[in-house]
């Protein structure tokens, strides 16, 4: 449960008042979890699609505010369930970098995880559709992104606003999207 420095960064934008969490597409669970443990007063829902990364993060949870789901992205979740944050690190590799990617990453990570489409924006979108339905007013989504990535690639719903932010290596890392 070792998250790459630049995904660490997603839990620095969650801002301390977020009383309801989603970390959609766990995987191990790191973001959620870390989300938990950093705001014990929050309740923090965390899914993914695979039964396997799900089984992980239940062996890798340790406090009580975690409350996990199989979902194919939000559309799992109860529906009357409105967020202050979600965050997600989804699949954001366009397609065709997959085969020139680190042996350490392309032979033991799951495809699943890496594969984000032709533009590598395809499930990140598929998200961005269902935020109307899912963030309160106010609420923020911090999404991981491809360092090739602009706001161009992006489908953003009417009433959000939207900004690309740098990680610490000044690469475009994460979309911030703020429902007004």
């Amino acid at each position: 449960m070792i998250p790459r420095i630049e995904t660490e960064e997603i839990i620095e934008q969650v801002p301390a008042n977020a009383k309801l969490i989603a970390d959609v597409g766990t995987g191990s669970g790191c973001l959620g979890i870390s989300l938990a443990e950093k705001y014990p007063a929050a309740t923090v829902y965390i899914s993914d699609i695979s039964n396997e990364a799900l089984s992980i993060a239940r062996q890798n949870i340790q406090t009580k505010n975690v409350i996990i789901l199989k979902s194919n992205l939000l559309s799992g979740y109860p529906v009357n369930l409105l967020f202050d944050v979600i965050v997600a690190n989804l699949p954001y590799i366009p397609s065709k970098r997959i085969s020139r990617l680190l042996a350490a990453i392309r032979k033991y990570e799951p495809h699943l995880a890496l594969d984000g489409g032709p533009d590598g924006a395809t499930l990140i979108n598929q998200l961005i559709k269902q935020l109307p339905t899912r963030l309160k007013p106010g609420g923020l989504a911090v999404l991981e992104i491809d360092d090739t990535h602009t706001l161009k690639v992006f489908d953003l719903p009417e009433s959000f606003s939207g900004e690309i932010k740098k990680d610490r290596f000044e690469r475009n890392r994460f979309i911030i999207l703020k429902r007004s």
